[in-house]
């Protein structure tokens, strides 16, 4: 009934068919208008989106890591010798804004209420917290060191609520090789990124504790985690990287 009466308006006796014309491409122009808006629109939250989830898978890893390249092949990281010598020479390839060395260790959290398997970072002085700090809901983010045990841990929001704790409170981590290990740690401080998989996997400690646990000599570590100053030039600092390290036995 309404597109009868817009038609006979426009064609009424008198009317014109410039008039019809005029109004038939001013409601074509606005149409195409809105749909383009709207791709721009859509555009741009995609290209949003797809940035932020960058930026927090990378926030849990790096730019680029080094590691043993039996690493690639297994469940747990094979030890690599990153000595000073290393790191100030991988430190000093343009582009690259932090080397920090790490240890990765599998284990199980418990507490009277519940359990569950998990994988704990060891991190020093040198590693760049502002990701985990930008993304605390609870507590703080401590200064861990390579030198001495804080005996504070750093959890997810998701991992507290499934095991009951907060921050303040104790929790033991249990680490299974020929024998059983146990160490007890206060809940420093609590994470959310909402990206389910690591948030529900990863724990943060100081890096004297876990590479104690894995029993490797002083200079060995589970690898470097380079972070750059400009993303962009990933490539070429890559190449850069991979001729300082390629074929390089550990002394």
């Amino acid at each position: 009934m309404f597109t009868w009466f817009v038609a006979k308006r426009l064609f009424a006796e008198g009317g014109s068919s410039g008039r019809a014309s005029r109004l038939a491409t001013g409601i074509a122009t606005t149409g195409v208008a809105i749909g383009l808006a709207v791709m721009l629109v859509s555009v741009a939250i995609v290209l949003g989106f797809q940035k932020e989830v960058q930026d927090k898978v990378l926030g849990f890893g790096a730019h680029i890591k080094v590691l043993n390249y039996k690493s690639l092949s297994s469940q747990e990281l094979s030890p690599i010798v990153i000595d000073d010598s290393l790191t100030s020479r991988l430190a000093a390839i343009p582009n690259v804004a932090s080397v920090a060395r790490f240890c990765t260790k599998p284990g199980m959290l418990k507490t009277d209420a519940n359990f569950r398997g998990i994988a704990i970072q060891g991190i020093g002085q040198d590693y760049d917290r502002s990701f985990i700090s930008s993304h605390l809901v609870k507590g703080e983010m401590p200064e861990f060191t390579d030198t001495v045990g804080s005996g504070k841990l750093v959890i997810s929001q998701a991992m507290a609520r499934e095991m009951q704790v907060d921050v303040g409170e104790t929790i033991y981590a249990y680490f299974f090789e020929q024998t059983v290990r146990a160490r007890k740690f206060t809940v420093a401080g609590i994470y959310r990124t909402n990206l389910t998989d690591f948030d529900k996997n990863f724990a943060y400690t100081d890096l004297y504790t876990i590479h104690r646990l894995l029993d490797w000599d002083s200079q060995q570590y589970a690898g470097a985690e380079i972070r750059l100053q400009d993303f962009d030039r990933l490539n070429e600092t890559l190449h850069a990287v991979v001729n300082e390290v390629n074929h390089k036995q550990d002394a």
